[in-house]
């Protein structure tokens, strides 16, 4: 039965900060990871153009000036990659991983770079921020060369961060723990774009060099590994079809951070052995299954827009046979954005997708408000809804309704 969804809004804005030996765009709410993150517990928000994080209280389908609140970053010359929390957390802590950005040579790591930073936030119910802190932070030696992925466990027990040079696992529980390791990629080429974690496995979506065909610079790669980051357990790569416009890609500019390379993953939280991959550069969104407990990485369909590029910005399940797709469209050099929709897929097979979304967002009887811009970036799924996040910061959540609403 199709599960019918209501939209609500909330915009947010901020001013510049400064930069230095790393120096991101702090106005680009898509550059080097998810800004934005969300249970039924919390919603955070990084924006680096504030230099501080929006937090938001449930419940979201009336949301007043009293759930919400804005906490500075630590640092204000702090830049926070991504932020998370666990789809099942019991609790309203969230995590951010980032970089320093300094001008003036200080806050140097042991690289003589910018360090890198995992942190630990307390956010149990106050709504003033008052006594929300970053409780636990910890510098990690090592420069993340424009690639950081981090993803939360689904009960927000820990967090692995995910790096072309080096992986960690960081647990702020009892005695906090922070385990660095080397890369563990079969190919030392590869760099992470997106992931997501169950509570026996990891997906790692990213593009290493390609040293089969002097033309074609990359290819897209998945990675199956454990949760203590020590095995490998499968490794999957995109072969496109014969004489299609996706094997006349060349990949040109992957080795530095770019929109027209991110990714998208989502494990199926209601029924973890089925995955979803979005790669926007070759249009397609994959759908995997996960056998052998956790072990094996099987492809059981793809699906593609059409000759465009975008499809599968974001992918995201909401039951376990219900998934939605972030659909853009952009200029194929991605200088330019066309168009968005979020694609509803309700009832799929076991095993697959189906060529034609049950429902796309924005129609008639759901527009985008006027308030939000017509380009999203990205989505991620709660117990309760989505929550879509457009180029500006502005947060939109469609929750869901009973079949009959």
């Amino acid at each position: 039965m199709f599960m019918g969804f209501l939209l609500h809004l909330l915009i947010l804005g901020g001013l510049p900060i400064c930069s230095g030996y790393f120096s991101p765009d702090t106005t680009d709410y898509d550059a080097y990871g998810l800004k934005m993150a969300a249970n039924n517990l919390i919603l955070v928000e990084s924006q680096p153009d504030n230099t501080a994080f929006f937090i938001l209280f449930p419940p979201y389908n009336n949301v007043s000036t009293g759930q919400q609140c804005s906490l500075d970053y630590d640092n204000g010359n702090d830049y926070v990659y991504s932020v998370g929390v666990g789809f099942q957390a019991s609790d309203s802590n969230f995590y951010a991983v980032g970089q320093v950005a300094t001008g003036n040579g200080q806050d140097i790591d042991l690289s003589g770079g910018n360090p890198t930073f995992i942190a630990y936030y307390n956010a149990t119910n106050d709504v003033q921020c008052g006594q929300i802190a970053r409780t636990i932070i910890s510098e990690i030696p090592f420069l993340p060369d424009d690639f950081l992925v981090m993803v939360v466990h689904p009960t927000g027990q820990f967090v692995l961060g995910l790096t072309p040079n080096f992986v960690f696992r960081f647990n702020p529980s009892g005695s906090p723990t922070l385990i660095t390791k080397t890369s563990i990629w079969s190919n030392s080429s590869f760099t992470p774009r997106a992931a997501d974690i169950d509570t026996n496995f990891t997906i790692v979506a990213g593009i290493r060099v390609n040293s089969v065909s002097p033309r074609v610079l990359a290819s897209v790669v998945v990675y199956l590994i454990d949760n203590t980051l020590s095995h490998i357990y499968s490794t999957w790569t995109y072969v496109p079809t014969n004489n299609s416009w996706q094997s006349l890609l060349k990949f040109s500019g992957y080795d530095s951070w770019s929109v027209k390379y991110t990714m998208s993953v989502d494990i199926n939280n209601y029924n973890p052995t089925r995955v979803l991959i979005g790669v926007p550069c070759v249009n397609t969104v994959f759908h995997f299954i996960v056998g052998g407990g956790g072990t094996t990485l099987n492809l059981t369909d793809q699906r593609s827009s059409g000759n465009s590029v975008g499809f599968g910005k974001g992918v995201a399940w909401i039951s376990s046979d219900q998934a939605v797709i972030l659909a853009n469209i952009y200029t194929l050099t991605f200088s330019s954005w066309l168009s968005s929709q979020i694609w509803v897929y309700t009832q799929l097979p076991s095993t697959s997708l189906v060529s034609t979304p049950t429902a796309i967002i924005p129609n008639s009887q759901q527009p985008i408000p006027s308030t939000i811009s017509s380009e999203l970036i990205n989505l991620v799924s709660t117990p309760s809804g989505l929550v879509v996040l457009d180029v500006s910061g502005g947060i939109l959540f469609i929750l869901s309704t009973p079949p009959s609403y």
